[in-house]
């Protein structure tokens, strides 16, 4: 799996997780079945699971059962055994939008309105950037104000 298609199934589920519509328990699932698909959607990427690949089926301690991708279910079990990430700052960021949970339930609906989130993600991130490198021009520049008013 290419690294934006693991960037695409993170941010997938990170939405459903945040928008409630996909269980991330912390312990493992009490079972797992692995089988040819039949058709059937996966949980994270919401895509049919044909018969040309292997559907795996999770179930829960609390009575869901899951389908995924091999790949997804990979993706889907770093996510719950990963600790969670700590971040500061209330401004709005690619994190704040990706947790809002309006933004994320309707990610988590749609691909159309998953790619829109993703878009919207890279240009935060993009703007961002964009102030840091300015913000760290003008701290360079009163650094060096001050080291020649104390000469």
């Amino acid at each position: 799996m290419g690294e934006q298609q693991r960037a695409d199934l993170d941010t997938l589920l990170r939405a459903k997780i945040a928008a409630g519509t996909l269980p991330l328990p912390s312990g493992p699932p009490g079972k797992v079945w692995v089988g040819k698909g039949n058709g059937r959607i996966c949980d994270v990427c919401d895509e049919p699971i044909n018969d040309i690949h292997l559907e795996y089926e999770a179930d829960l301690s609390d009575g869901h059962t899951l389908r995924f991708h091999q790949k997804c279910l990979g993706v889907w079990h770093q996510q719950r055994i990963a600790p969670p990430e700590i971040s500061g700052g209330c401004g709005p960021s690619a994190w704040t939008l990706l947790f809002d949970l309006r933004a994320a339930r309707r990610a988590a609906g749609t691909r159309g309105a998953f790619l829109e989130l993703r878009s919207a993600v890279a240009e935060s991130v993009l703007s961002s950037s964009q102030t840091r490198a300015e913000s760290d021009d003008t701290s360079d520049e009163r650094g060096l104000a001050r080291s020649l008013r104390i000469r």
